[in-house]
């Protein structure tokens, strides 16, 4: 496994101390998140062309548009260093199995995707971002990123790209902070560990769905 791979989004960090130091006791205090680096990286660098502004995968890459070989289904509400060290720790385990530089492989991630200040969803689940993404033939499949309280399951649209994902009969591999669950490099302990975690998690929420209304 990748350990020698860290994220320490410190930047971000200093911008969230920042923003809620400035906004006092502010309803919703900013963490490090997507949210927050969509509101301070992600807005700010992809406001133009106006009116509607453009996605960052755009600003980045519209000469040359990369094709999508993992879909990231994450939840927007994860730490971001975690979220990101998992999916470098990814790439590290499973691009030289293809041949290739980790740094080469693409991940589709939505809020990258994505135009922010105008995200169109379709008329449609087969016309959205999401389904055309993981559907289209360079996809090799899913890397469902779960944290600690497994928070990516508590969200609609993941549970649907789990589903779609075996509809579409793709690969299913869930991340961790540390790496893929199940590579050659993950040690048993380190299996173990967060299987324990995920199961028990899993069992709270479903124990939490079927409790009778108060």
């Amino acid at each position: 496994m990748a350990k020698e791979v860290f994220c320490f989004p410190m930047k971000l960090a200093e911008m969230c101390l920042q923003w809620n130091l400035s906004h006092g006791k502010a309803q919703y205090p900013r963490e490090s998140n997507l949210y927050s680096v969509n509101e301070f990286f992600i807005k700010p660098a992809t406001k133009e062309p106006e009116p509607d502004g453009q996605s960052y995968a755009e600003h980045l890459n519209r000469d040359s548009p990369l094709k999508t070989e993992f879909f990231m289904s994450h939840h927007w509400g994860e730490d971001f260093g975690e979220l990101i060290q998992g999916v470098l720790r990814h790439a590290k385990v499973t691009a030289p199995l293809q041949g290739k530089a980790w740094q080469n492989q693409v991940y589709w991630c939505c809020a990258f995707a994505n135009n922010q200040h105008s995200v169109n969803l379709g008329q449609s689940l087969e016309e959205s971002p999401f389904y055309q993404a993981l559907s289209s033939k360079g996809c090799f499949g899913i890397i469902l990123n779960l944290n600690q309280s497994v928070t990516a399951l508590q969200r609609i649209w993941c549970i649907y790209e789990i589903y779609l994902t075996f509809k579409l009969r793709k690969s299913f591999v869930i991340n961790t902070p540390q790496g893929p669950l199940f590579d050659e490099g993950s040690t048993s302990r380190h299996q173990s560990v967060w299987m324990g975690i995920y199961f028990d998690c899993f069992i709270t929420l479903m124990c939490y769905r079927h409790l009778p209304a108060a």
